[in-house]
């Protein structure tokens, strides 16, 4: 069974991997999204607390020059005086060099190294728009980078000196420098001109951001400087050389300065890393484990199944002896094991019990009966077996009376069949004597059939004479029908005659009514009426004697037609009779010459009934040679029906009746076998 065994561990071993591949997909996203959301949550608010300490240094220096121009010297407009002053805060305070210019931008005076004129920068720029002290741009010199700081001296609302100090950009740098994110991180300051004005990496300041010094090829990273210096605070992740940064920034305010900050996420990401390898470790760990309980347990499955399809096997070809070894391993494979166990010792049990049981019926003993507890479809098996062994007994006692009663008829048979032949011996002697009567007989039939046919010949003639008078009287009762239809008819146009004279009576009378109202002028109409009237009662009185000539008419051809009707009976009835006698007379005619043939062909048959005689003489010698030996036989089946051992509570008659149509037949055929 290693073909079930690999199949369990292949798809468990799939499982584990999906399951592993997914939960590890998961730790990774949920490692990452987790990383990303801390540092960007974390690095904004540091980002905004660097900001401030580049605020909080830039406000310093900003004071320290606004404390220098609020001397009184610079509104006295003294090169001497104001000069000294700065030499004076000069070897005071870390400037790099210190001057005071006129509103044009021209140098007033100042400490060494003090450029010569101001105009070309962007703070002059300023002071000039916003007459307030004002933050530039990081600048390279000779002595190095350098932040300025200028501060208009007014007066009268117009500035009369601007007071430009210098310092060095360490002010910057040591901030920056003090941003430690990481060991990677990076932190620059840009200007609202795109300006990077602060950078560790200081090949990169005083150049533009989008210069190729700077990051002219990173598209996400000017992308990130344009959303910085709408000077808002936040944080972002971009890509840049192929490797992710969680970047913040942060306003610096007073200076339209923006902070950025920019840390690669890979120095985050080793925890992460760390658990995640962690995590694949004993990922692999549990699957080696895994493994290693499966192939137990698969192994244990696969040996059982193995033993089970090996014993089913063997079921299959025959094997109802063999045991099944149960591994105990409490579970379905220990139930299937044990039940085909149970199942082969049940088959076994009742096998035993089914080949006992047909070993006694080939042995002739019928009086057993299947017994023990039997389950299932054995039950049904059981119940045809005994149902069986049932049925052969009625069978064989059946088979017993019908050997009993086969011997007896067969021993009446043999007498039968003697008295038989002493029958045909007296059935051939009369057999000769009649052959010679009907001889005799054949004689007297041919003269009775002469006459006969003399006596048919007479009647034929009177019958045809006979005929032809019936046809004659049929003519006249047709001519005295025609005679009587067409009375009839006549009798109807006379009877409309006398309806017409009626109307015509009626009609005159009311033609007279109508003149007589008419008066003088009816006058002539009342004649012409009245001579109407009279011709309708002429009319009338001729229709009724004409209808009384044709009654009496009609009367006498009813009486002439009942004469004629009555004769022609008559001659019908004689034709009849002579008819019948014809018949009679040609029926024994042919009866006559029936009769001749039939003796002659009888005594044909006599002679084929002599011969049969003869043959019946011989077969009924050989019938009782025959009955004598059907006897013989019938008492050795009797003698082999009593070797069966039957129950002795067997009624045959119940058997019997109880049996189906079927059998009944079978038994009969059998008995009459």
């Amino acid at each position: 069974m290693s073909g079930i065994r690999r199949k369990i561990i292949l798809n468990t071993l799939v499982i584990i991997l999906v399951l592993t591949a997914v939960t590890s997909a998961i730790f990774i996203w949920t490692a990452n999204t987790l990383v990303d959301t801390t540092m960007k949550n974390s690095l904004a608010p540091f980002a905004r607390t660097a900001a401030k300490s580049v605020e909080s240094n830039l406000h310093l220096l900003t004071d320290r020059l606004d404390l220098v121009a609020q001397n009184e010297v610079f509104r006295s407009y003294s090169p001497e005086r104001i000069q000294g002053v700065l030499d004076h805060t000069f070897s005071g305070i870390e400037f790099t060099w210190l001057a005071a210019y006129t509103p044009e931008g021209r140098l007033f005076t100042g400490t060494a190294g003090s450029p010569r004129s101001i105009s070309d920068m962007k703070l002059y720029g300023l002071i000039q728009e916003t007459k307030n002290a004002v933050i530039g741009d990081t600048r390279k010199s000779d002595a190095g980078y350098e932040i300025a700081i200028g501060k208009p001296i007014l007066a009268d609302e117009s500035i009369h000196l601007i007071l430009v100090g210098s310092y060095k950009y360490d002010v910057l740098n040591d901030i920056l420098g003090h941003i430690q994110i990481g060991q990677n991180c990076t932190a620059m300051v840009v200007s609202d001109g795109g300006v990077i004005v602060a950078h560790k990496d200081f090949d990169k300041i005083t150049h533009r951001a989008d210069s190729d010094e700077a990051y002219s090829g990173n598209a996400e990273m000017l992308g990130l400087i344009d959303t910085a210096l709408t000077f808002a605070t936040g944080s972002t992740i971009l890509s840049h050389s192929g490797e992710d940064f969680i970047t913040a920034y942060a306003p610096v305010r007073g200076a339209n300065w923006s902070l950025i900050l920019s840390v690669p996420k890979s120095e985050f990401m080793a925890t992460a890393r760390s658990a995640i390898y962690l995590n694949f470790a004993v990922v692999l760990l549990l699957i080696a484990v895994s493994l290693l309980i499966i192939l137990g347990y698969s192994g244990k499955i696969s040996k059982t199944l193995k033993l089970v399809t090996t014993r089913i096997k063997g079921l299959a070809e025959g094997d109802l002896t063999s045991s099944v070894e149960v591994i105990h391993t409490r579970d379905e494979a220990e139930m299937l094991s044990s039940s085909l166990k149970n199942t082969i010792s049940d088959i076994s049990g009742y096998i035993s019990k089914l080949t006992l049981a047909l070993e006694q019926l080939s042995s002739g003993n019928a009086d057993i009966e299947v017994e023990g507890a039997f389950h299932g479809d054995f039950v049904v098996m059981k119940d045809a077996l005994n149902q069986i062994i049932e049925y052969l007994n009625g069978i064989l006692s059946h088979l017993k009376h019908s050997a009993y009663e086969l011997t007896v008829s067969s021993r009446k048979v043999a007498e039968r069949a003697h008295s038989v032949k002493n029958a045909s011996e007296h059935q051939f002697e009369a057999i000769s004597s009649l052959e010679r009567e009907a001889e005799e007989i054949s004689r007297g039939a041919v003269l009775i059939d002469q006459n006969a046919a003399e006596t048919r010949r007479l009647m034929g003639e009177a019958t045809d004479k006979l005929g032809c008078g019936r046809e004659q009287m049929e003519n006249t009762l047709e001519a005295m029908e025609a005679l009587r239809r067409h009375a009839q008819e006549i009798n109807t146009i006379t009877k409309l005659m006398e309806d017409i004279a009626a109307q015509t009576n009626l009609l005159s009378l009311n033609a007279a009514v109508e003149a007589k109202r008419a008066g003088a002028a009816g006058a002539g109409f009342s004649v012409v009426a009245e001579e109407v009237r009279r011709l309708a009662l002429q009319s009338s009185d001729s229709a009724k004697r004409a209808a009384d000539i044709i009654e009496q008419t009609q009367k006498a051809i009813n009486s002439g037609s009942e004469y004629a009707a009555d004769t022609a009976q008559l001659i019908s009835q004689v034709a009849e009779m002579t008819g019948r006698i014809y018949e009679i007379a040609d029926t024994q005619a042919h009866s006559a010459k029936q009769t001749t043939e039939a003796l002659g062909k009888a005594n044909g048959d006599l002679g084929a009934i002599m011969s049969f005689a003869q043959d019946n003489l011989e077969s009924s010698s050989d019938l009782a040679e025959a009955s004598d030996e059907m006897a013989q036989k019938a008492e050795s089946l009797a003698e082999m029906a009593s070797r069966f051992k039957l129950r002795e509570t067997v009624d045959t008659g119940d058997m019997i009746a109880g049996l189906k149509s079927e059998d009944i037949l079978a038994l009969d055929a059998f008995r009459l076998g």
